[in-house]
């Protein structure tokens, strides 16, 4: 895997009282980029061709912006509410384990093992995967569909600020829906050349108990899923914590 490029992405805005913490993430996730000589791109303004959409879409467009730059062999998206508890972890390691997939995306940690394959295997076929964190190989399929999901009206149902159910997807949710729907339909062979990772490492959307346990045992990302941009005061102690380490995390 040595000579790949690879950019991790981030957005977030600059609203009042939206994301209070989310300079102390990008410190954190900036640190890692350095520590580890990625290209770290962090974005604060909601396009005009979607500001009559939840800003969770956003991270599709500037994905998609960067695929079609194709400066870099990968790109990596990181919510705003994400970083990396682990700077010793690369992301080559994911990648490697992906192969031959060109695609990234775990599991939601919000559902049990079991309950993920009660999904997948029904009748809906619905897999409860988690967009927060996703990597994206550069290349004309990632291209076609990351403009299917930016601007199919298909989604149209799902742009809403407030979380709503797509009634001709049967799916609920913001771009997430559409990222599971893609995948359930295999939209320009999204999920033939998708890696679903169900290691919880890659992407935990649901606090571990203990953080120095799940870092000593492989955990490389904490996600600390928000739904109405406030933290619990556990997770706040946990981004300030990271935040004080996160220039001496090696």
């Amino acid at each position: 895997m040595d000579g790949i490029s690879i950019a991790i992405v981030m957005f977030y805005t600059n609203l009042p009282k939206r994301y209070k913490f989310a300079d102390s993430i990008e410190a954190i996730n900036r640190k890692y980029c350095e520590v580890n000589k990625y290209d770290f791109f962090v974005y604060n303004i909601i396009p005009e061709t979607l500001k009559n959409r939840h800003p969770a879409w956003c991270k599709h467009f500037y994905i998609l912006k960067h695929l079609v730059e194709g400066q870099h062999d990968y790109i990596m998206w990181i919510d705003a509410d994400a970083f990396f508890c682990n700077h010793s972890i690369r992301i080559e390691e994911w990648i490697k384990k992906a192969s031959p997939k060109d695609n990234i995306i775990a599991r939601d940690a919000g559902h049990s093992l079991q309950n993920f394959y009660i999904h997948l295997l029904s009748k809906r076929g619905l897999p409860l995967i988690n967009s927060g964190v996703m990597i994206f190989k550069t290349n004309q399929d990632n291209i076609d569909l990351l403009n299917h999901i930016l601007y199919d009206p298909l989604y149209e149902p799902n742009y809403s600020h407030r979380r709503s159910s797509n009634p001709q997807t049967g799916i609920v949710g913001w771009d997430q829906a559409a990222v599971r729907d893609c995948y359930r339909k295999n939209i320009h062979n999204m999920k033939t050349n998708t890696w679903i990772c169900m290691d919880l490492n890659l992407n935990n959307n649901c606090e571990p108990e203990n953080v120095e346990d799940y870092i000593n045992n492989g955990g490389f990302i904490i996600h600390l899923t928000n739904f109405r941009a406030q933290f619990k005061p556990k997770n706040m102690k946990t981004i300030r914590k990271y935040y004080e380490v996160s220039y001496v995390l090696t």
